[in-house]
């Protein structure tokens, strides 16, 4: 018999995976930890959320509240709401809305919620928290090292 989590098991075991990497990790950089309380005192729970996203463990401590602010870019209420103002914001709602215009309706085709999630995920990190999803552009966690 095969034990197979439930979707929100599955949701809270990878909050508490990343919750015990962040504690990790503050623990052994005092720099980051100081980065953490000055960033919660200046833009809240946003930030605590900001430092859950993968990249952001490559990131030195002094940097992390610019690339905090060139990442952020809003909060969403859920998840669902996040992903409806991406679509809104980058113009892909009034693309579709043309092309249901340009053809009378025929183009009217459901929407891949998945693969939607995973196209998203590619350029926009959605870390869920208390006070709803905290939405950040990947382009400005992409930290390149020279050797």
């Amino acid at each position: 018999m095969t034990y197979q989590l439930s979707a929100e098991d599955q949701r809270y075991d990878r909050a508490l995976t990343a919750a015990t990497q962040a504690i990790v990790m503050l623990a052994y950089e005092p720099g980051r930890l100081k980065a953490l309380v000055t960033g919660l005192e200046r833009y809240g729970e946003s930030f605590a959320a900001f430092m859950l996203a993968p990249e952001v463990k490559e990131v030195f401590a002094g940097d992390l509240h610019d690339m905090y602010r060139r990442s952020y870019l809003f909060t969403g209420t859920s998840l669902k709401n996040a992903t409806e103002q991406l679509l809104e914001r980058s113009g892909w709602r009034l693309t579709i809305q043309a092309l249901h215009r340009d053809t009378g309706g025929i183009a009217s085709l459901p929407w891949d919620e998945s693969r939607l999630r995973e196209v998203l995920a590619e350029g926009y990190e959605l870390i869920p928290a208390i006070k709803g999803v905290h939405v950040f552009d990947r382009r400005p966690l992409a930290v390149e090292y020279e050797d």
